[in-house]
């Protein structure tokens, strides 16, 4: 009987440790934690130059304060969010969840959009800007990359849209006031294009040759422009009802675009409007004539 006995024990003991073996094999089969990674993240303003019609931004076009970058994975849940002052010209390097498969960027936010916390990438799609004043330097840009090796580079795109007032023949503009112009913008670009609900009025801009920049607008509810000034010794006022291309056909005011307006009066009553669209892809335009509203 004891010798019987001995050999279950040692039975058992094989088992257990035969079991155990599977146990330990079992976790060793078990897949190791991703580890995070290094990837230098370079951001650059878009420009506004064209290869033909040449529209080099300026400085304080360009000014970048403050960086948002969003972390990405590929469910398009927002993992991360990086804040980084100024950036090098060498980068700025980070150390990310190999989850994080792209980057959602935001430069110079306003303080109401850097205390958001967008928890997917439909919130951050419809996250928006307060455009109620006179956008200024510096200006809000966005832009978005996918990671595809340790370098990064995200194309910074400025969510206004820019426009100049040329006066011609001894048209000299005293001012020019903005008129049901978008009060909100998105923050990133919608596709189809669209823009958020809301109209505002700005302040005249008294300057003889305005540069002024507002948000996004659609050629449903346009964006309308009062040009006042002297002509010979006389106050005139035209108003640009909206912006038209080749053909007289409405065109929306999009981001990142330069919209040259030259005045060109023709008699007391009449002037006529060339806008010129400087962007990446030329857009053919023509003159077309308005009536003085107020030629005194």
């Amino acid at each position: 009987m004891l010798q019987t006995s001995n050999v279950l024990n040692m039975k058992r003991i094989v088992f257990l440790f035969v079991f155990s073996s599977f146990i330990v094999v079992g976790c060793s089969n078990k897949p190791e934690p991703e580890q995070d990674r290094q990837v230098v993240i370079f951001v650059t303003p878009k420009s506004l130059t064209n290869s033909s019609l040449k529209s080099s931004a300026t400085f304080v076009e360009d000014e970048i304060q403050k960086i948002l970058l969003f972390g990405v994975d590929d469910q398009n849940g927002v993992e991360e969010i990086f804040v980084t002052n100024t950036p090098s010209p060498n980068g700025v390097t980070l150390t990310i969840s190999r989850k994080i498969k792209s980057f959602y960027a935001i430069a110079n936010p306003s303080p109401e959009i850097e205390s958001a916390n967008p928890s997917n990438v439909s919130a951050l799609n419809d996250m928006m800007s307060d455009f109620s004043n006179h956008p200024m330097s510096p200006f809000l840009m966005s832009g978005k990359a996918s990671i595809i090796d340790e370098t990064v580079h995200i194309e910074l795109v400025r969510v206004v849209a820019k426009i100049r007032i040329i006066g011609e023949n001894d048209f000299q503009i005293s001012s020019v006031t903005v008129m049901n112009t978008s009060s909100k913008g998105y923050v990133f670009s919608k596709t189809p294009f669209s823009v958020p609900t809301g109209k505002t009025d700005y302040e005249p801009i008294i300057s003889s040759n305005p540069t002024f920049y507002v948000a996004e607008n659609t050629t449903v509810s346009p964006t309308k422009l009062v040009v006042s000034g002297q002509l010979y010794g006389k106050q005139a006022h035209y108003t640009i009802e909206q912006l038209t291309t080749n053909g007289g056909k409405p065109v929306d005011i999009l981001r990142n675009t330069y919209y040259e307006v030259s005045v060109t009066p023709n008699t007391e009553y009449e002037c006529s409007i060339k806008i010129t669209i400087l962007d990446w892809a030329d857009i053919p335009v023509d003159s077309h004539t308005i009536p003085d509203e107020n030629f005194e």
